[in-house]
């Protein structure tokens, strides 16, 4: 007498909770893990911290990197300062080539956007540039992780 094979053996409700397993652990991979979601490594993934510099005043800066997607670049910014949106998680969205970033920082209604322009040093440890909000302002940042 042959051995019954797998399909045999499983009943047909054990079959439906083996399938709705294994598709629940896809779904939760795919939400954790979204198409393009930083994982190392890529250069800008990762935490940022430093300054913003206008010369009348300075103010501490933070960049998130969230997201990257071919060129595309997303994250969130924490500005601290004398900026309206200070202190606030705002988003961004940008471009990353030849060790540039160009981005722009959404913020409230009736603000325009910050545009910025940093550029990635060959270690891939700090970023420097400029960045516009009416005025220009020196940014500076050092990767954190």
């Amino acid at each position: 007498m042959d051995a019954p094979s797998l399909g045999r053996r499983l009943t047909p409700p054990l079959t439906l909770l083996l399938f709705a397993a294994l598709w629940s652990g896809c779904v939760i991979r795919s939400v954790n893990q979204p198409a393009g979601a930083c994982r190392e490594p890529q250069p800008l993934c990762g935490e940022w911290a430093g300054a913003w510099d206008s010369n009348a005043e300075r103010g501490e800066a933070y960049l998130s990197v969230t997201r990257v997607s071919g060129r595309e670049v997303e994250g969130l910014v924490l500005l601290r300062g004398r900026f309206p949106e200070q202190g606030k998680d705002l988003p961004f969205t940008g471009t990353f080539e030849n060790n540039e970033l160009v981005g722009t920082i959404l913020t409230s209604s009736g603000s325009p956007p910050i545009q910025w322009q940093v550029r990635l040093d060959a270690a891939g440890t700090a970023l420097k540039g400029r960045g516009f909000d009416g005025a220009w302002t020196d940014l500076y940042l050092t990767k954190r992780r």
